[in-house]
């Protein structure tokens, strides 16, 4: 029985392998395989990517979280440290727009922290709303004395931009449009390229 081997044209040869694409052929086939840096995740990035701490854009849910905790670890999102200032009060017959009518409560734990709104500095209370009013102006008036700080320190929520990853606000109670609650660990990638989270 005879066999009779088939020659194509040279129109339909097969087409020649360049070198590029030879060298990353035998690249890819290779027992290791070695990773551009930007694309090299270490464990606690990686971790960081999937978390549920990653969150979502603002005006999406965002897992829940504490406005302040007393670890910046404690529940794995990115944090700032606080310190707690007491509460000022009005004096018994003052007036509230005499911010010389107000006075600090030497016994009070703590009821304000610095907090940030976009490139703004603002004062929150503990649940993370804002300080406002007689009582902004008073607290300012009395900012400095030494009797105001409690020496304790929290840590507050922070939100980055999903756009460039600079931090849009600290303390915030409500996650502002563009911006993300995130975890710990690298602000979670996706805040840092742009990337909505699933």
């Amino acid at each position: 029985m005879e066999t009779k081997t088939e020659q194509r044209p040279a129109a339909e040869a097969a087409p020649q392998v360049t070198a590029p694409l030879a060298d990353r052929r035998r690249f890819l086939r290779g027992t290791s395989l070695a990773l551009p840096a930007v694309v090299t995740l270490h464990s606690g990035t990686a971790r960081a990517a999937t978390s549920l701490g990653c969150g979502g854009q603002g005006n999406v849910a965002q897992n829940g979280f504490a406005v302040l905790t007393d670890s910046d670890h404690e529940d794995e999102r990115l944090r700032a440290a606080v310190q707690l200032y007491r509460l000022v009060q009005l004096k018994g017959g003052g007036t509230p727009d005499d911010t010389s009518d107000w006075e600090i409560v030497s016994d009070d734990t703590g009821s304000y922290f610095q907090g940030q709104d976009g490139d703004t500095s603002v004062w929150r209370r503990l649940d993370g709303t804002l300080v406002d009013g007689y009582e902004l102006a008073a607290l300012e008036a009395l900012k400095n004395e030494a009797s105001i700080m409690t020496g304790t320190t929290k840590y507050a929520i922070v939100q980055v931009s999903t756009a460039n990853g600079t931090v849009t606000a600290i303390g915030s109670p409500d996650v502002q449009l563009g911006s993300i609650v995130t975890s710990f660990t690298g602000a979670c990638m996706a805040s840092l390229y742009g990337i909505s989270p699933v």
